[in-house]
């Protein structure tokens, strides 16, 4: 997967026209990651961290030219610990846990521009993401920990574009959002995240 979306995006880059229209987007909604899945020396606990969900914010500037986007977009997102638990028992969390995400993306659209105004769209990205993990509960020994970690990042989405005038297009959407696994001590953690998203873009 990551040599495919490296591939489509890096000949993404190089074949978009210098005489694409720039734009530049403000997009928020709800976040939510999926139960999290933690590895310790081999042994998996399945759905080991589960979360509430959370408010994603995703700022980006790119360009378009005609049925194609290429943009550069930050994003942040946190969601809270609503419990860590094993196979056998259900443990509360500690007030604060909670997992942030900042990521920095590539992403390339491909959008179906109707006449009445209204462009369907589908999408992909890769970059990187920094996750901080606060209050985590160790599988091994039940002592919380903390920590800051990077790591490869895809998404893969599709939504509808909505032209409200001449310049501004108010954009719904989804994006499935993947970084790596990432370690904290001796833990191996998965962190996907759902966002359903609301936002508007201001083309010049």
């Amino acid at each position: 997967m990551k040599k495919v979306l490296l591939t489509i995006l890096t000949s993404a880059l190089f074949a978009t026209p210098v005489f694409a229209e720039p734009y530049v987007s403000v997009s928020t909604g709800l976040g939510y990651v999926a139960n999290s899945n933690v590895t310790v020396s081999s042994v998996t606990y399945n759905d080991f961290i589960t979360y509430k969900s959370g408010v994603p914010f995703i700022g980006a500037v790119g360009y378009k030219e005609d049925a194609y986007r290429l943009e550069f977009a930050f994003g942040y997102q946190s969601n809270g610990v609503d419990k860590f638990k094993s196979d056998v028992i259900i443990l509360p969390s500690v007030s604060g846990s909670s997992v942030a995400i900042f990521s920095y993306m590539l992403n390339y659209y491909y959008d179906i521009n109707l006449k009445n105004g209204i462009a369907p769209y589908i999408t992909a990205g890769i970059g990187s993401s920094t996750i901080r993990v606060k209050g985590f509960l160790n599988a091994l020994d039940s002592a919380y920990v903390s920590d800051s970690q990077s790591m490869f990042t895809y998404q893969l989405g599709a939504g509808i574009g909505i032209k409200a005038s001449e310049n501004i297009v108010i954009d719904l959407g989804y994006r499935y959002f993947k970084p790596a696994p990432y370690t904290v001590l001796d833990m191996d953690i998965s962190a996907a995240s759902s966002n359903f998203l609301v936002g508007a873009r201001y083309n010049f």
